[in-house]
């Protein structure tokens, strides 16, 4: 474990005072909500669909032992990792009404930062202003994999495991009991209760390591209570409705889910947002550089998050989560001794912890909750019926759905993988849809027979003729839409707002032109 008490970084400072605690408190709870207009996202993940789907499908008939909504016989049986998840978001889900979800699933996204903010031993006196400009950058890197997502919920108990065991490498050896209930909860919620397990299992390597390179010197009694809650853990992991099955199907779900969706596939560096978590994660390097008192566990834990992150982008929030205190806990120290050497603070290094004037409580409270109000005022609106109403038309073929269901006879229906969890939203019943994002359910060889369409290879025509595939959905720019024209499919409408396309297979099909380019595709609006 790191030296406490040998630097001058180590005297009391006023975040160790009586009423500091409560001024820390008012500065993550103000950062956290002024991160609320970002994590509030109207629902734009595809999986907010069939999730919607499968929630109101479990509250009607109980969790499926098959997949329900696709006319493809999955590789697999239901796997229900996220059934009471889903069940809340039925629950919540109203008609139209996304508010409930959307605020729940916000909340908690940036309530996850806040809590990381906290995991930071008390002796470190790391006050508020650090810990908030933290949370801030890391939402902001964060956001475009934040919504409503099921990942939430990792995201938040990944924060509360990590301020749990570093409460518990501080000598508070009871606080490890609130794991085992904490895992029961995450394995029925979210299949990244694992990462818990594997913190766990960190956490007391580590123990082990300082123990050993101590000469058994550490926390007496500390080994037992952790080596004890991550069994307990690990037992409960297995209490919910597949069992032990459900490891089998965490790795299916990486290996399939890497051939089809785009966020479990390596990030592009082009994008701004890894580019900003590029140059925080380079600050946090040179802060490790300059560290007076490096704590070597956290550069084992953000290299763990940085190699899952550049395995599969989806990880980049968890990633967010654990640089979030590493942030203030390293950059703080190196801002003071910054100012120090520029002179701003020049001979008052030494009495700088003692001398400095502690703001008044009320001064702190007072705006930072007219700052929580604020946050929250402009996060509302994204949540009114007619915005997230509109929202979703230019995400999702809404107009192009309809028409199917009301023009069009009753058939099996193509679409992309993105817009597959929609239409089984739309039509629960019947069997009517292809693929969704559930990829670890239909397994690799069903992916590829969407890929065999997706990407034009040489038997997509021999697919679309095994599955009886009559009615497309598309985008309208997609090369989906040029092979289903070309195979004289006729255009039924376009639906302008999403940018999508209804295709219909006919007996009599439309020869197009071969000697010249194609003209545009059109149809009347979908309606």
């Amino acid at each position: 474990m790191k030296n406490q008490t040998s630097s001058a970084d180590a005297l009391p400072d006023p975040g160790s005072r009586p009423l500091a605690r409560s001024r820390i408190l008012a500065w993550v709870i103000a950062a956290a909500a002024i991160t609320l207009p970002i994590t509030v996202q109207v629902p734009r993940n595809p999986d907010v669909w069939w999730e919607l789907a499968i929630g109101k499908y479990t509250l009607q008939h109980g969790i499926p032992r098959v997949e329900p909504f696709s006319f493809l016989p999955t590789a697999h049986g239901w796997v229900a990792q996220q059934w009471l998840y889903t069940i809340l978001m039925a629950v919540l889900h109203s008609g139209t009404n996304f508010a409930p979800i959307m605020l729940l699933t916000g909340i908690a996204a940036s309530l996850a930062f806040a809590v990381a903010a906290m995991a930071i031993p008390k002796e470190d006196h790391i006050p508020g202003p650090p810990r908030a400009i933290a949370i801030i950058l890391a939402t902001i890197i964060a956001g475009q994999v934040l919504g409503i997502r099921a990942q939430i919920a990792t995201l938040l108990f990944t924060a509360v495991t990590l301020l749990v065991l570093t409460a518990w490498r501080g000598g508070n050896r009871r606080i490890v009991v609130l794991l085992p209930p904490l895992v029961l909860l995450w394995v029925n919620v979210h299949a990244g209760f694992f990462i818990g397990l594997a913190l766990m299992a960190l956490f007391l390597v580590n123990e082990l390591f300082e123990r050993w390179k101590k000469m058994n010197m550490g926390h007496n009694g500390s080994l037992p209570w952790l080596g004890g809650a991550a069994a307990g853990s690990l037992v409960l992991s297995l209490v919910n409705p597949s069992g032990p099955g459900i490891y089998p199907y965490l790795l299916e779900t990486y290996q399939s889910s890497s051939q089809l969706i785009v966020e479990w596939q390596s990030p592009s560096f082009h994008n701004l947002f890894f580019q900003l978590l590029e140059l925080s994660f380079i600050l946090l390097v040179v802060l490790w550089i300059y560290a007076r008192d490096l704590d070597h566990l956290d550069v084992v834990l953000a290299m763990v998050f940085a190699v899952l992150t550049l395995d599969a982008q989806r990880n980049v929030s968890l990633l967010c989560v654990v640089i979030t205190p590493q942030l203030a806990k390293y950059g703080w120290p190196m801002w003071q001794r910054v100012m120090v050497r520029f002179g701003s603070l020049a001979g008052k290094a030494k009495a700088l912890p003692r001398s400095r004037p502690v703001m008044p409580l009320a001064l702190v409270i007072i705006p930072a909750a007219v700052i929580t109000l604020a946050g929250i005022a402009a996060a509302l609106p994204t949540t009114q019926p007619a915005y997230v109403s509109k929202s979703i038309g230019k995400l999702y073929p809404v107009s192009a759905t309809s028409y199917v269901l009301a023009s069009l006879p009753p058939g099996h229906i193509y679409t992309v993988w993105t817009w597959g969890g929609y239409l089984a939203y739309r039509i629960p019943n019947g069997r009517r849809v292809f693929i969704y994002g559930e990829a670890g359910i239909f397994g690799q060889y069903d992916i590829g027979q969407y890929l065999n369409i997706d990407l034009v290879r040489s038997s997509w025509r021999a697919t679309l003729e095994r599955w009886h595939i009559d009615t497309a959905i598309v985008p309208l720019t997609s090369q989906e839409a040029a092979l289903f024209r070309e195979a004289g499919w006729q255009a039924r409408c376009i639906d302008q707002p999403a940018g999508a396309v209804v295709f219909f297979h006919t007996k009599h099909p439309v020869l197009l032109p071969t000697s010249s380019p194609a003209p545009p595709i059109t149809a009347p609006a979908c309606k």
